[in-house]
């Protein structure tokens, strides 16, 4: 995963964003006016898929989706 080329583009604002359309259980707190996410052993899975990108949003059916395969489109 830290491979991912996408990785360095990340902003919180794109993490909470995803949080919050998916109605993800991972916790951000401001701490030191700096938004952190707060790692919560019983959420290691929801995490690490947040952080893989694996929860999509269809336009089409206007559904949230945890996907397991992705194939990027041109």
């Amino acid at each position: 995963m830290a491979s991912k080329p996408y990785l360095h583009s990340i902003t919180m604002e794109h993490i909470v964003h995803t949080i919050n359309k998916h109605h993800l259980s991972v916790r951000v707190d401001k701490i030191e006016e700096r938004e952190m996410i707060i790692y919560d052993p019983k959420d290691k899975w929801v995490l690490l898929r947040l952080l893989d990108d694996d929860y999509l949003w269809s336009t089409l059916t206007e559904q949230s989706y945890e996907v397991n395969g992705k194939k990027e489109l041109a």
